[in-house]
């Protein structure tokens, strides 16, 4: 099944390990939530465009938690909660790399390893 909605090329696909058959796709500076269980034309099943100011390079689904983080070509490392998601504001944002972010992983000790996240965020 083709998912074909991205406008330049797709830098990362991550599965989530707690939603099953969503999947996001990342790149052009916008983040995509598809479920892979709907017809194609149906599939995108959130966008936030312009989630970034450059390129987005990689993501990583929290396997305790419906969160995921994102790195970017901004040097920008952003935490979004599939909770709130549709609001289009990260949970957290943190500007602490000089330059572009080409790996991210979760801690695989803790449920979350940013512990200044309110719980009721997610």
């Amino acid at each position: 099944m083709p998912l074909n909605k991205h406008e330049a090329s797709v830098e990362d696909v991550q599965w989530s390990a707690t939603e099953e058959d969503v999947g996001v796709y990342s790149v052009d500076r916008s983040n995509r939530l598809w479920d892979t269980r709907a017809r194609p034309a149906d599939a995108c099943v959130h966008t936030v465009a312009n989630a970034h100011d450059k390129d987005v390079n990689v993501l990583s689904w929290n396997k305790f938690d419906p969160l995921l983080v994102i790195g970017s070509d901004d040097a920008v490392l952003k935490v979004w909660s599939l909770k709130t998601i549709q609001y289009n504001e990260p949970v957290a944002r943190f500007k602490h790399h000089k330059g572009p972010i080409t790996s991210v992983e979760w801690n695989l000790s803790y449920s979350s390893c940013i512990r200044k996240i309110p719980k009721t965020f997610y």
